[in-house]
């Protein structure tokens, strides 16, 4: 105070400082740094001057983490942090007090508060960088800074989960992608992909959702549900009414079930025999095999639902002709040509019940 112009003068602030700092006082050495910072002739040596602005920026930081936090509550802390960003955006700490801005907002049931910080932190801090050295550093002042990058992925799914939790599907589904195309690593990226094809399909988005769920496939081939998922897309075809891809598609999927999954093989054949249908090219050899594939399963299979609709429909189709046949004898005619065809048609009827009956037994209840 008495000599600010002598180079003790600014010696015997750092040491007061670093006191402070060494003690990890972070009240202190927020106050004092401050000081000092606005004693403009301590402050016109430039070396003096960064150092104490990068000792303020550190103690405010640390001050909010160590005192602050642990007695307050989600929304006091997220508004500190958020003072924080706004008196230091361009500081090293900057990132990270906005990546903890949003969590404790979210934590506060401040969605949209949540949202903005996220937007923000994606936006304004999407080319943020800092050394590694810089990092390190971090560590001797008390607080070890995370990587950039890894801050960007953990926000763009948490915001892709905010808008979700919003209802803003369409903008949910958008941000799930951009994780996935960005961290082709990310430890989020099967359910970014997974919840992005889940979005866009329930928005008839069928095109980008088959993308979605493709790409999950591909890049994920060994997770328990990529069968579930892959099957999901053929049901995605069928609501596009692309009945020559769902006939391709199921094929695939037989393929790949055929030697482990005996009642799935037999549901991917039976989506093969109705899209047959639609493009008018199903036969009763379509029918007649889906018929012998259930009768094959083993016992403990042929309770499996999708199996039970497949021979259900099969063994009622087969059985059309037979009853159209029935249906064409007419009573009209000759005396001896309505009891003939009554004779027929009674003799038909026994016929036609032991083989409905027969399609009953399945246990399949639409055409029981």
């Amino acid at each position: 105070d008495r000599w600010p112009n002598d180079k003790l003068a600014r010696l015997g602030a750092e040491s007061i400082l670093q006191s402070f700092n060494v003690r990890e006082d972070w009240s202190q050495l927020n106050q004092w740094s401050r000081k000092f910072k606005g004693n403009a002739t301590l402050s016109a040596d430039k070396a003096f001057k960064k150092k104490v602005s990068e000792l303020v920026e550190g103690a405010s930081f640390n001050e909010i983490l160590y005192v602050f936090e642990p007695k307050s509550s989600p929304m006091e802390i997220a508004d500190y942090y958020n003072g924080f960003v706004r008196e230091f955006p361009k500081s090293k700490y900057a990132m990270v007090g906005l990546y903890n801005t949003l969590i404790n907002y979210d934590k506060a049931g401040a969605l949209q508060k949540a949202i903005d910080s996220s937007e923000k932190l994606l936006n304004e801090y999407a080319t943020f960088k800092i050394s590694k050295e810089e990092i390190k550093k971090t560590k001797k002042e008390g607080t070890s800074l995370p990587e950039p990058d890894l801050l960007r992925e953990k926000t763009l799914f948490l915001a892709a989960s905010f808008y979700e939790r919003f209802a803003e599907f369409e903008r949910s589904a958008k941000y799930y992608e951009s994780y996935a195309k960005q961290f082709k690593k990310g430890p989020k990226r099967a359910d970014a992909l997974f919840n992005a094809g889940l979005f866009r399909e329930g928005l008839g988005q069928y095109t980008e959702a088959i993308i979605d769920f493709d790409t999950y496939i591909r890049d994920f081939p060994k997770k328990e549900d990529a069968l579930d998922i892959l099957w999901r897309i053929g049901l995605i075809h069928e609501k596009q009414k692309s009945y020559s891809v769902v006939v391709k598609h199921y094929d695939i999927f037989k393929s790949k079930v055929k030697s482990t999954d005996p009642a799935r093989y037999i549901c991917a054949e039976y989506k093969i025999a109705k899209a047959k249908v639609e493009l008018g090219r199903a036969d009763s050899g379509t029918w007649t095999n889906l018929v012998k594939l259930y009768q094959a399963l083993p016992d403990d299979k042929k309770t499996d639902v999708c199996a039970l609709d497949a021979v259900g429909q099969a063994a009622f189709v087969l059985l059309e002709g037979d009853y159209d046949s029935y249906m064409a004898i007419k009573l009209t005619g000759s005396e001896k040509q309505i009891t003939n065809n009554l004779m027929d048609k009674l003799k038909r009827v026994e016929e036609l019940q032991g083989k409905y009956t027969q399609v009953l037994q399945l246990g399949q209840g639409d055409y029981g």
